[in-house]
């Protein structure tokens, strides 16, 4: 591959999932009328919560599986119950890193209720459409996996790992020199490969937008006690927060506010409205934004614990794009926070 082309696929090369949704809400460049979810809660998971209820308006079949009732799946036509990972088989996990390994996947107990394996469903499915012989097993595909590794089931369901081959230890550890994938070998502050397509060869200062007088930047990120939007409905993981959403905000902003630690406030942007949130008053956040952990703010009424407690971020994030690398700009979104 030429210089030219390697740093073409440098850049941009991250997919455009927002960008997706958006074509699909505006059925442009061509329509799409099927809509199939799986592995992830849309309106939890993208920038805009109005393009993707857009986008399942403008759907004419939407279908969801996922182990929760989620947001998603409240719209959708169609609901495909799975079962949770401790419930099913899934194919191993091949990894290949300094070792490379294989990593069986069973269940540790049965299906509690009426659900089915993500595969086993797609296998359902494929046979429905006349596919009977096009689709492996679990078993079929694990067993195929596992001879081209060399081991077999009967090793995996005692062992649980396979290990293939065992790799090198850090070049540095092994007394060689670490590489730097640029045209010079070396680190770079100033990249050739960006100017080629156009781009400042040295990075420049560009100023962001700056929330007013009274909003704050909207800020969100993940909490050790949950897993993205999927598990803000389990009582025993809610009873860590006291089934409270925190929302952090600075001292001297919150005084200003009348807002003291502990009040049940709101956020809005003119647009949406949030649900009850808990004031943190600290002094360890910029005083032009707030912080709220993500995944909550749920409409579904299958989530009934936390249904319409803290701030669905879709509703209040941006849904930029950096025009370099194509990456999700998600941190320019302004709000400004009430006293419920």
């Amino acid at each position: 591959m030429v210089q030219g082309q390697h740093s073409l696929w440098l850049l941009k090369n991250l997919g455009l999932a927002n960008k997706m949704l958006e074509a699909i809400a505006n059925q442009d460049p061509y329509p799409v009328k099927g809509l199939f979810v799986y592995g992830t809660n849309l309106f939890h998971h993208q920038g805009d919560s109005e393009i993707v209820r857009n986008a399942i308006t403008a759907s004419e079949l939407v279908v969801t599986c996922d182990v929760y009732m989620t947001d998603t799946a409240y719209y959708s036509d169609v609901i495909l119950p799975e079962s949770t990972y401790l419930e099913r088989y899934d194919p191993a996990i091949v990894t290949s890193r300094k070792s490379s390994y294989i990593q069986y996947r069973e269940p540790a107990i049965e299906p509690i209720h009426d659900t089915k394996g993500g595969w086993e469903i797609a296998e359902l499915i494929s046979k429905a459409m006349g596919y009977e012989n096009e689709f492996k097993t679990i078993e079929d595909f694990n067993s195929a996996l596992f001879a081209a590794a060399g081991t077999d089931a009967e090793y995996m369901k005692a062992n649980g790992c396979f290990e293939h081959t065992v790799g090198e230890p850090f070049p540095r550890a092994a007394g060689k020199r670490p590489r730097f994938y640029t045209p010079s070998g070396k680190a770079e502050l100033y990249s050739s490969r960006l100017a080629e397509l156009g781009h400042d060869a040295l990075p420049t200062y560009s100023e962001v937008p700056r929330p007013a007088a009274d909003e704050f930047r909207f800020l969100f990120g993940r909490t050790s006690y949950h897993t993205h939007a999927r598990s803000q409905n389990n009582s025993w993981l809610l009873a860590l927060h006291k089934h409270e959403v925190p929302v952090w905000i600075h001292i001297s902003r919150a005084k200003a506010l009348g807002i003291k630690d502990g009040d049940i406030v709101k956020l809005t942007n003119g647009k949406n409205t949030s649900g009850e949130l808990t004031a943190k008053v600290v002094d360890d956040i910029h005083p032009e934004a707030i912080f709220t952990p993500q995944g909550f703010g749920h409409e579904s009424t299958g989530l009934p614990r936390m249904k319409g407690k803290g701030a669905r971020t879709s509703d209040f994030c941006s849904n930029d794009t950096d025009p370099i690398s194509g990456g999700v700009g998600l941190h320019n979104g302004f709000v400004k926070i009430v006293k419920a």
